[in-house]
């Protein structure tokens, strides 16, 4: 993955004469490339664990194919409002365990993943 790179660094570093430079050049550019790939793997790491709230929500779109029932309460028994259709776009402000409240495009509950996951 990061033949890229050392091709990169191949580039910079051919030309020169001096030798000494080319290997410090080659050290720093190293450095950069991994301390960006360690920023990059942790933020990956903590895309899940962001928990939505009214000051940060958070818009998920539905991908299931049958699209998501929104209910009035949290309970999956609450009375139904509507039906999302797949592929559209809903705005989060919280999160309880597999269930979300939503206040777009309509306000309710959803399921983030049916209940046999």
């Amino acid at each position: 993955s990061a033949s890229w790179f050392r091709q990169l660094v191949v580039e910079l570093t051919g030309g020169m004469e001096n030798l000494t430079t080319g290997a410090v050049l080659k050290d720093k550019l190293t450095n950069i490339a991994s301390d960006l790939i360690s920023k990059v793997d942790h933020t990956v790491q903590n895309l899940g664990k962001t928990k939505p709230s009214e000051d940060a929500p958070i818009t998920f779109k539905v991908v299931h194919r049958g699209g998501a029932l929104v209910r009035s309460g949290y309970e999956t028994t609450s009375a139904q409002v509507h039906q999302l259709s797949e592929g559209e776009i809903a705005t989060v402000v919280e999160q309880a365990g597999r269930r979300v409240r939503i206040i777009s495009p309509v306000e309710g509950w959803v399921s983030v993943e049916t209940k046999d996951g």
